[in-house]
């Protein structure tokens, strides 16, 4: 008996097993339809496809009971009306019971299987006598067939083992149909939360988008108004400004007659510039050329006069020097009024220089050697002179008197005035005098006096070259003429251009001309500081 249900128990699990591949057979292009299979999932499905037939061929032979047929029935009914979920849910109950089934079978022998199932609270209830006669009626039924012959129980045997194969196989191929399952329930519901995720960001991004076009549509009404207002006051503005233009077109017409009268003028006034630039830049081009030419000639002829009179005062110097010994004396005098019997009367000491005019007349004759003309009694006063005798020196061999016809010597300018020699007491306060000597300029002089001209005629030049050459003999007045044309403020008073001022030379200059006597030179000095 115990053997018969445990036959009956595999029997059982058996068919719900086949009925589990059935659905899933049914089921296959149903959710093919709906779920997207990876490539090793369709692979799978291919292969399942290749074995289509046999499974077709073992379909008759699992189909033999009426619960397998009620199963199929049921999934045929379900999957025809569409409902794939419920046929699915039907499936996996059916696993679920098969799954128990096979595994309490393992355990049916267990003497604590019972309680066991006692222990969770599972109790059955006893069948009635006509169910478990149902039950054994159909089991025998299933039997029966079998039990005639041991060549059917061979067969039902071997049937047996290929269904616990096959069982096992559609186990396995549950079991990865379930993980694929879950597999692709996560997948879905990852896919399902990016594709919320991806819409939520898109009707965020919509509805930014709503409001930017909101945006951009009230600010395409506030421009469209600004234009109309535009619009109208251009309107309003060409409507009043239309008299306004004619009459600014006239003016403008009148003002471009004017200045293309006023541009043919400056056309011509230009012209005539230019041609008095181009004659005036030709007079000056000449004119500087001239000046400058005259301006080398003046400043050789200035200094060739400078060289000259240089020249002409040494030499004037010289001939001084020369005829110095040559001037004539009194002797020749006393010796004319000796000659003619008169006395002659005491005269003042002759000055030592005698006027060049007086001796260029005079003969060259040696008379350096004469000696000196003796008066006794000339120092004497009045009283003690004897009138009547005159003592002459005689004159040495070869030198001759002069002649009395003679004229070529003012006796004016040679002999001092005669002075009479009262015959009261002598008085000092009232003896002649003897004449101040007349000394010609010197050469230093006269050059500082032509530096000093050319100074005011604004040639600083030549007068720092005659300068230089009068400050060679210590002469303060050119150092401090030479300090001056150095100076910058006195350059600036003389208004000359052209040339720079030095003022450390200046002070140099002037503090050799305050050193040579000069007082004024300090202020200088003291103004360049």
């Amino acid at each position: 008996m115990i053997g018969h249900d445990e036959f009956g128990l595999r029997s059982f699990t058996a068919e719900l097993l086949a009925a589990s591949l059935i659905g899933l057979a049914l089921l296959g292009p149903a959710a093919a339809q709906n779920l997207s299979i990876p490539d090793s999932t369709l692979d799978a499905a291919a292969a399942d496809r290749e074995s289509a037939s046999d499974f077709r061929n073992l379909l008759p032979l699992l189909l033999t009971s009426p619960d397998r047929r009620q199963l199929a029935a049921e999934l045929e009914s379900l999957i025809r009306r569409g409902d794939v979920t419920a046929a699915e849910n039907s499936l996996n109950a059916a696993i679920e019971v098969g799954t128990l089934a096979i595994v309490l079978a393992d355990h049916i022998k267990d003497p604590n299987f019972l309680k066991a199932l006692q222990e969770l609270g599972i109790r059955g209830e006893a069948r009635p006598a006509a169910a478990a006669g149902e039950i054994v009626q159909t089991a025998t039924s299933d039997a029966c067939p079998l039990a005639p012959t041991s060549a059917n129980l061979a067969d039902m045997q071997q049937a047996l083992e290929r269904e616990q194969s096959f069982s096992s196989t559609v186990s396995q191929t549950l079991n990865g149909l379930t993980q694929e399952h879950n597999a692709l329930a996560e997948r879905l519901a990852t896919e399902t939360e990016t594709q919320s995720a991806k819409a939520s960001e898109i009707q965020q991004a919509l509805e930014r988008e709503r409001q930017r076009s909101d945006a951009a549509r009230i600010e395409l009404a506030r421009l469209q108004e600004e234009n109309r207002s535009l619009r109208t006051t251009r309107e309003q503005d060409n409507a009043a400004g239309s008299s306004k233009t004619a009459e600014l077109e006239a003016l403008l017409g009148k003002e471009r007659e004017q200045a293309a009268a006023a541009a043919r003028q400056l056309a011509g006034a230009q012209k005539d510039l230019r041609d008095l630039q181009a004659s005036r830049s030709e007079s000056m081009a000449s004119q500087s050329t001239r000046v400058a030419e005259l301006e080398k000639a003046l400043a050789r002829s200035q200094t060739r006069s400078d060289i000259l009179n240089q020249a002409l005062t040494e030499a004037e110097e010289d001939l001084r020097m020369l005829q110095e010994p040559l001037r004539p004396s009194a002797a020749p005098v006393v010796f004319r009024i000796a000659a003619a019997g008169a006395e002659p009367p005491l005269a003042a000491p002759v000055p030592e220089d005698i006027p060049v005019q007086a001796t260029a007349s005079l003969p060259a004759s040696p008379v350096a050697g004469a000696p000196a003309l003796t008066l006794p009694g000339a120092a004497s006063t009045p009283s003690e002179r004897v009138p009547t005798s005159v003592v002459v020196a005689s004159l040495p061999e070869g030198i001759q008197p002069l002649p009395l016809a003679q004229r070529s010597l003012d006796p004016a300018r040679v002999l001092p005035p005669a002075v009479s020699v009262p015959k009261s007491e002598p008085n000092p306060a009232s003896e002649p005098k003897p004449a101040a000597a007349v000394e010609p300029p010197k050469a230093e002089d006269r050059l500082t006096a032509r530096a000093q001209e050319l100074l005011h005629k604004g040639d600083v030049s030549g007068a720092r070259l005659l300068l230089e050459r009068a400050m060679g003999s210590g002469n303060a007045r050119a150092a401090f003429l030479l300090a001056e044309t150095f100076d910058p403020n006195m350059l600036s008073q003389l208004g000359v251009r052209g040339i720079r001022g030095d003022a450390a030379r200046a002070r140099e200059l002037y503090a050799q001309a305050r050193a040579l006597g000069i007082a004024q030179a300090g202020e200088r000095i003291e103004a360049l500081k």
